[in-house]
Formats: C-alpha cells, sequence, structure tokens
C-alpha cells in the first residue's frame, strides 16, 4: 500500500522534514528519548546531591537536551535531504519514511549522549553500573547506543504517523477514491 514511488520533491519529503515535522522530532526525542535515560539511569542507581523528584528529574534533564536534541534532528534532516535530493528520485513512501526517521533519530542519539557527560559535570551526579562510574569515552558511547533505540521507534512511529496521513503515500486508486 505505501510502495509507490515518489519524487524527491514532493510534499511528502516537504513535510517529513519540514519546520513543524522537526519540532515534533524534537519534542518527542528529547523526552522520550530522555526518559529512557532517566529510567535507565534510576534502575543503575546513578544520584545527584539534592535530586529533584523522579518526574521533575526527567522533565529538567529533557528539557535541557532540547537545544541538542534540536541540533541533531536539524543534522540529520539536512543529511536526509541531501540523500533524498541525491538518491531518492524514484524511493517508496516508506523508504523515506524510514530514511528521514533513521536518520534523525542517529544525529539525535549523538547529540545526546555528548550532552549526557555536561548533565553529570552540572548536577554532580554519579554511580553508574553497579557503583562505578564510567570513563568518559565508554559513558558517551554506551548512552548514546542506550538512546537509539527508543529514539528509533519514536521516530519510526511518527514517520508512520505522517505516511498513514499523508496522499503522496497512498496509491493512486486510494487517493482517487477520496
Amino acid at each position: 500500500m505505501i510502495q509507490q514511488r515518489v519524487d524527491r520533491s514532493t510534499a511528502l519529503v516537504q513535510t517529513l522534514v519540514g519546520r513543524q515535522m522537526l519540532v515534533v522530532f524534537t519534542f518527542v526525542l528529547a523526552y522520550g528519548g530522555g526518559l529512557w535515560l532517566f529510567v535507565l539511569h534510576e534502575i543503575e542507581g546513578a544520584t545527584e546531591p539534592g535530586e529533584p523528584p523522579p518526574v521533575f528529574h526527567w522533565l529538567r534533564d529533557s528539557s535541557l537536551s532540547l537545544p541538542l536534541v534540536g541540533l541533531g534532528v536539524f543534522l540529520g534532516a539536512a543529511l536526509a535531504r541531501g540523500l533524498l535530493r541525491r538518491y531518492g528520485r524514484s524511493a517508496s513512501a516508506l523508504i523515506v519514511g524510514a530514511l528521514v526517521a533513521v536518520v534523525v533519530a542517529f544525529y539525535a542519539s549523538v547529540v545526546l549522549s555528548v550532552g549526557n557527560p555536561i548533565h553529570g559535570l552540572l548536577f554532580a551526579s554519579s554511580v553508574h553500573g553497579g557503583g562505578h562510574d564510567l570513563p568518559l569515552a565508554v559513558h558517551v558511547v554506551r548512552d548514546g547506543l542506550l538512546a537509539l533505540t527508543p529514539n528509533e521507534l519514536l521516530a519510526a512511529i511518527l514517520a508512520a504517523v505522517v505516511l498513514g496521513r499523508h496522499p503522496d503515500s497512498l496509491p493512486r486508486a486510494s487517493r482517487q477514491e477520496r
């Protein structure tokens, strides 16, 4: 059903990497990925002096990550646009949506992982992995990979919602019935 070929200049691509969707991707990935990392750090026993209640802690950390995640989403969308411009002329709507979701989530996860050590410095957090602090490089790579899984899932869901509602992703027969 979503296998119809689309030109790179269609409204679908413009919708997926448009300003409104980039804002949606930013908020969903910052707060969704942030929740995932917060829960994992809580399970590991991460602590901070004067730590706020859990919901406020998650909201504070996710809100602080918004600029970095926004930058990652912007960079990911720029790469997706470039790839689609160069190679996506005859890509199906499903491929276009998947490419945008994967690239945007990857870049958001990378910048989120770089921001975690900054969080550690700002709030003096410690005790990861059974009570042992991780070396900086290991911490960055580990948190980036941990953030990547939920971020890919969330970005794929967002892209699927756009594909499901966008007329360019429907077969021609379905568009004529509407």
